[in-house]
C-alpha cells in the first residue's frame, strides 16, 4: 500500500536552525525537500572526504591486514596515507612494466654498453640491429661487419656496424638505452620498493573498522549539514519543507509545540516532488528486494502492484525453469546462502529465491520434468498432470495467463479512474484484450473464435473510441485516435509475448535432455565414462540452470514491468521516501 503523505512547512528562529534540525532528525519521520540547492563549503568538504574514505576502504578490502598490527592513526590521516600509497604503488607498477619491457629488449644484446654507440659515432661509424626473416640472409655491404645475437628468438637479430649512411631494407630493432644488467638491477630494486608499499598498505588495513565507523558518523553529519544548508532563511527566521506519513502528523504537531516551531500541514500539490512510501504485508515484502535491484519504484499517485508482481512473477519463474530437479537445487542453494549470511544480509532476497524455487518444484512435479529425464524417477510420474505434457495446451495456457494478466491491469486502472468516463474505456480495453486472445488462439491453435464474443468485441472497440480521451482534451490528444490501429496491433503482440513462457520452458527441458543423451551415448572404459559423464552433467545442467535463472530475470520481469505496466499506465516514476533520521532509525517509518 502506498502510504498517504502530508506536506509540512516548519518555521523556526534562525539561531535555532541547528537544534531544530537535530530535533527533527530525532523524530525520524520527515522526508525533507531542500527549499533551495544547498551551498555550504563545509558540506562540500565533508562530501569529498567521504568519497575519499570510500576509495580508501575499497583499496583496503583487497588487502590482508598485517599480523599483529594496531594502527591508532587519525582516520583522515589514514585515508590520505592509503590513497598516497595506492598512487605510489600504481606508479611503481607502471615503472616496473616499462623497465621489464626495456630489459626484454636489451636481453639478446647481453652486456652491451650503450656508450659504444657514442664511440663509434665519433669515428664516423654507426650501429644498427635488424630482425632477419625466414630465408637466406641479405648480403653484407662493403665496409660493414655483422654478427648474429644468440637466443634472440625465431627471427634472429643481426647487428651491423659500418659507415653511418649504411641502411638495410630489413625490420630495424631499437638498440637498448641501458645495459641489461643495470635494467634487471633496477627491476629488483623497484620490486623491493613495491613490496614495502604493499607492507605499508597491509599495516593500514588494520584501520578498516575504524574507517567504517568514521564513515557512518560522517554520513550522519553530511545529512545534518545538507538539511541545514537546504533551509530557507532571512534575517530572523529559517524554514524547511518536507513530507510526513499522514499517521505521524500528530507526532510532528507535538514536537512543534514542544520546540516552539511554526508548522503548516497541507495536502501535496500536483507540482510537488512527492516521494513514495510503501508499507507491504509481510508475505509481499520479499519482492521489494527485486525492486531495489532493478531500481524501479511507483510514483506517489500510481498504484502499488507489489502483490500482483510477486504472484505472477512466481508463476512465470516456475514455468520458465520448468524442472523440479533444478528447483530442488536452487532451494538448497538459497537455504545454504540464507544460513551462511544470516545476520549479515537482508533475509528478503533469500525468501524470494525460496518462493521461486518451491514454485518451480511444484510446476516440475505437475509437468513431470526432473533434470530433463525421459522417465520420472522414484515413481513420481504418478503425480504428473498429463494435460501439461501437450504443447498445444501449454501454449493456450500461456496466452490465457497473458489475457488474465492484462485484464487485471485494465481492471485496476478502471477502479482508479472511476467514476470518470475513462473507466469505461478501460472496460473496452478488457474486451479488446480477450478479442486478441481469441484471435491468437485461432491463428496458432486453430481453435474457433467464439461467435458470442463478437458483439462484446465491437462494444469494447466503441467504448475505447468514445471514452479513451476526455472530450476537453480532444483537440490536443486526437493523435491517440489516429494511432489506435497500431495500439490494437501492439495489444495482439502483447498476448503473443506471453508465449515466451512456453518457448523458454521447452528450450530448458530439451537442452537438459541433450546433455543426458550425450552422457548415455558415451563409449569406452567405465571409469572414463563415469568421470566424463559426471563432468558433462555438472557443466551442462549447471549452464542450463544458469540460463533459466537469467531468463526469469529478463523475461519474467519484462512481462510485469513492461507489458503489464504499459497496459496499466504505470510509469515507475517514483522516488523512495527517505526519512531524515539517524541511521538506526531508517527502517522505523
Amino acid at each position: 500500500m502506498i502510504v498517504p503523505l502530508k506536506k509540512i512547512t516548519l518555521i523556526c528562529l534562525d539561531r535555532d536552525r541547528t537544534s531544530t534540525i537535530e530535533a527533527l532528525r530525532n523524530l525520524g519521520v520527515a522526508h525533507l525537500v531542500p527549499v533551495h540547492a544547498p551551498d555550504e563549503p563545509d558540506l562540500d568538504t565533508l562530501h569529498n572526504r567521504l568519497a575519499d574514505c570510500d576509495k580508501a576502504l575499497t583499496i583496503l578490502r583487497t588487502i590482508t591486514p598485517a599480523n599483529g598490527t594496531s594502527n591508532p592513526m587519525d582516520p583522515l590521516a589514514c585515508i590520505n596515507r592509503v590513497l598516497e600509497q595506492s598512487r605510489i604503488l600504481g606508479e611503481q607498477a607502471e615503472s616496473l612494466a616499462a623497465l621489464q619491457a626495456d630489459a626484454a629488449t636489451a636481453r639478446p644484446f647481453g652486456a652491451f654498453n650503450p656508450e659504444v654507440i657514442q664511440s663509434l659515432t665519433a669515428h664516423g661509424l654507426a650501429i644498427h640491429a635488424y630482425r632477419i626473416p625466414d630465408g637466406p640472409p641479405p648480403p653484407v655491404p662493403a665496409g660493414c661487419v655483422t654478427t648474429r645475437l644468440p637466443d634472440s628468438g625465431p627471427e634472429p637479430i643481426m647487428v651491423l656496424v659500418g659507415p653511418s649512411a649504411t641502411v638495410l631494407d630489413l625490420p630495424e630493432v631499437p638498440l637498448p638505452r641501458k645495459n641489461v644488467v643495470e635494467l634487471e638491477a633496477a627491476c629488483r630494486d623497484l620490486e623491493k620498493q613495491m613490496e614495502q608499499s604493499r607492507q605499508n598498505l597491509a599495516e593500514l588495513a588494520a584501520m578498516q573498522a575504524r574507517l567504517n565507523d568514521w564513515r557512518e558518523k560522517g554520513r550522519e553529519q553530511e545529512r545534518l549539514l545538507s538539511a541545514q544548508a537546504g533551509m530557507g532563511r532571512n534575517e530572523h527566521l529559517a524554514w524547511l519543507q518536507g513530507f510526513v506519513p499522514e499517521d505521524t502528523v500528530p507526532v510532528v504537531h507535538d514536537a512543534a509545540r514542544t520546540h516552539g516551531w511554526g508548522l503548516r500541514v497541507e495536502d501535496p500539490a500536483d507540482g510537488d516532488r512527492i516521494p513514495t512510501l510503501i508499507r507491504l504485508p509481510r508475505w509481499v515484502r520479499p519482492i521489494q528486494s527485486l525492486f531495489g535491484l532493478i531500481r524501479i519504484f511507483p510514483g506517489y499517485r500510481e498504484a502499488d502492484v507489489s502483490a500482483s508482481f510477486l504472484v505472477f512473477l512466481t508463476l512465470f519463474a516456475a514455468m520458465i525453469m520448468g524442472d523440479a530437479g533444478y528447483g530442488i537445487l536452487f532451494l538448497a542453494l538459497s537455504l545454504w546462502l540464507g544460513r551462511k549470511f544470516k545476520g549479515r544480509a537482508p533475509r528478503e532476497p533469500f525468501i524470494l529465491l525460496n518462493i521461486f524455487s518451491i514454485a518451480t518444484i511444484v510446476w516440475g512435479i505437475l509437468s513431470g520434468v526432473y533434470f530433463g529425464l525421459e522417465q520420472a524417477p522414484f515413481g513420481l510420474g504418478a503425480l504428473r498432470v498429463d494435460w501439461l505434457t501437450d504443447n498445444r495446451n501449454v501454449m493456450g495456457l500461456c496466452m490465457f495467463l497473458g489475457a488474465i494478466h492484462l485484464t487485471l491491469a485494465h481492471g485496476w486502472s478502471a477502479l482508479r479512474l472511476f467514476p470518470s468516463p475513462q473507466a469505461v474505456a478501460q472496460g473496452g480495453w478488457i474486451a479488446i484484450t480477450w478479442t486478441m486472445f481469441f484471435i491468437a488462439r485461432l491463428m496458432l491453435l486453430q481453435t474457433p473464435f467464439p461467435t458470442w464474443f463478437i458483439p462484446v468485441s465491437l462494444l469494447g472497440l466503441l467504448a475505447v473510441l468514445v471514452f479513451m480521451t476526455p472530450w476537453s482534451k480532444i483537440k490536443t490528444e486526437w493523435i491517440q485516435h489516429v494511432m489506435l490501429p497500431l495500439t490494437l496491433m501492439s495489444g495482439f503482440g502483447d498476448i503473443l509475448s506471453y508465449l515466451r513462457l512456453f518457448a523458454l520452458g521447452v528450450a530448458s527441458v530439451e537442452l537438459a535432455g541433450v546433455f543426458n543423451k550425450i552422457v548415455a551415448d558415451l563409449d569406452g572404459n567405465i571409469l572414463v565414462r563415469v568421470i566424463a559423464g559426471a563432468l558433462i552433467l555438472l557443466l551442462g545442467h549447471g549452464l542450463n540452470a544458469i540460463l533459466g535463472a537469467m531468463s526469469v530475470f529478463v523475461h519474467g520481469i519484462r512481462l510485469n514491468a513492461l507489458e503489464f505496466s504499459m497496459h496499466m499506465g504505470l510509469e515507475w516514476s517514483g522516488t523512495p521516501f527517505t526519512p531524515f533520521a539517524r541511521s538506526d532509525q531508517q527502517d522505523r517509518t
